[in-house]
């Protein structure tokens, strides 16, 4: 029995003095319509315990679901981006009208290129939705902004959204000086045409190469040495944000200085602080092999504990979140036992 029969059966059956969901207090159906379909948003996602893509051990990194869920190729078996209780909207009309209200407010939806923001709210999402959007994520690392076509017409979809309470920028760079003219221009029009914008904050998300080897050891493990063939390389993902004052914003000259602050001094004191007190620089290898700047991930940085507060050098507080880490030991058994398996070796890790 699929879940949309099952919960159609649950309401549509009801018993003689037992209370069926509709007949709950409005804020209690809230609560469980906010628990039922309200996910992590796009970029923090996970892979399931049972998805082909999540690692087996703490030996390896789990690949961030945000590079994965577009994937079409038909060998791919990932479907851990999908959300998994749509269904319930399909009830009846009455529970659609009431949790589609949460899953529109309560979600953060998070998108990665114009093209994408322009299909999916621009033309798929009815202009009555739109206005219930109150959180969105922005992070274009495609569009190619020589084409003007999706810049305006992602600003202007945008600035339908106007419930919207908290917003996440973040543009591929461009050298295009009339199109950042137009980025700053866009953002002043957004602060006066939506009135229930609440918070701004320009976002980043970069990536670095990481070496699983222990930093003292040579790319066979040989310590202290320098020869080798090959080094255990991945690549890992981090995140920052920093909050737009709003009301400071008054020409486009103070948004691009607010810009410019993100992307050249902020995030360039946000990296030094990362290699200086979290992640280890590795020693210079000029191996053609063998990329010159990669990092080792310290121990206790997995799933669990992805999250680091840093004082930066001019006194202010960055929260870096990073993606693409190692599972914990303790992930791993969970996984194990949710999919019904002994892992031995893993239990014999969490004991020593």
């Amino acid at each position: 029995m699929d879940t949309f029969t099952h919960l159609k059966q649950l309401i549509d059956h009801v018993e003689p003095n037992k209370p069926t969901l509709l007949s709950l207090p409005q804020e209690l159906r809230d609560h469980i319509f906010e628990l039922i379909l309200v996910e992590p948003m796009r970029w923090g996602r996970r892979h399931k315990h049972d998805c082909p893509r999540c690692p087996r051990t703490s030996h390896e990194l789990e690949s961030p679901l945000f590079l994965d869920d577009q994937r079409s190729d038909s060998n791919h078996q990932c479907r851990c981006h999908s959300r998994s209780a749509l269904n319930l909207l399909l009830v009846n009309h009455q529970i659609h009208a009431e949790a589609a209200l949460t899953f529109w407010r309560m979600n953060k939806l998070c998108f990665r290129s114009m093209t994408e923001f322009n299909h999916d709210v621009g033309k798929v999402l009815r202009p009555e939705c739109r206005k219930l959007l109150q959180h969105i994520s922005f992070v274009d690392r495609e569009t190619v902004f020589s084409i003007r076509q999706p810049f305006d017409k992602f600003w202007n979809t945008l600035l339908q959204c106007t419930g919207l309470r908290t917003l996440e920028l973040s543009f591929k760079p461009t050298t295009s000086r009339l199109v950042r003219k137009d980025i700053y221009k866009y953002v002043l029009r957004m602060k006066a045409e939506l009135p229930n914008l609440r918070s701004v904050k320009w976002i980043y998300i970069g990536s670095f190469i990481v070496s699983l080897n222990h930093p003292n050891h040579d790319f066979n493990g040989h310590h202290g040495t320098t020869g080798g063939p090959e080094r255990d390389l991945h690549m890992a993902w981090w995140q920052t944000t920093k909050e737009v004052d709003l009301e400071t914003l008054k020409d486009e000259e103070d948004v691009k200085r607010s810009n410019r602050e993100f992307t050249g001094d902020f995030l360039r004191l946000v990296r030094r602080a990362m290699d200086a007190k979290i992640l280890q620089k590795s020693p210079r290898c000029d191996l053609a092999n063998c990329p010159r700047h990669f990092k080792y991930l310290p121990d206790g940085l997995n799933d669990r504990h992805n999250e680091a507060i840093l004082e930066i050098e001019d006194g202010s507080v960055a929260t870096v979140r990073f993606y693409g880490l190692p599972l914990s030991p303790e992930t791993v058994v969970d996984n194990a036992k949710l999919r019904g398996e002994k892992e031995p070796d893993v239990l014999e890790q969490l004991s020593t």
